[in-house]
């Protein structure tokens, strides 16, 4: 939030409750789930504030916008540590995966094919535990 206060933002209570909610768990989750997360800690905006206030994280690269093989976009905090996602097809859950090695194994190919990686995406869908 410090940030965003020094580039002039005013302090907001729904966009710092959205910061919480995607911080508690590492979750990716969709606008309506925001807005369900949010009523349920007593906060009631509609739904263009929680979309605007999405855009103004979005623009400040606070949060990162994330689509799968579905109609809806996630939203997830912008990390350092670089993680894939597991999806369960059934049920829709998101976990994230960190993979260490997986880094060092790009770098391997990309430079044995005098290639450079400038993103990449890489997401794992299948059944959770609960679905199988």
């Amino acid at each position: 939030m410090d940030s965003l206060k020094n580039r002039n933002y005013r302090y907001s209570e729904v966009r710092e409750a959205i910061l919480h909610i995607l911080n508690d768990g590492h979750k990716s989750l969709s606008a309506p789930d925001i807005l369900r997360e949010l009523r349920s800690v007593g906060l009631s905006p509609n739904k263009t504030t929680v979309y605007r206030e999405l855009d103004t994280l979005l623009k400040e690269n606070i949060i990162q916008e994330l689509q799968f093989d579905e109609q809806k976009k996630r939203y997830e905090l912008v990390s350092d540590e670089h993680h894939h996602h597991l999806i369960c097809t059934e049920c829709g859950q998101v976990r994230e995966v960190v993979m260490d090695d997986l880094y060092e194994k790009e770098k391997e190919i990309a430079q044995s094919l005098g290639f450079e990686v400038i993103r990449h995406s890489l997401e794992f869908y299948g059944l959770c535990k609960k679905c199988k």
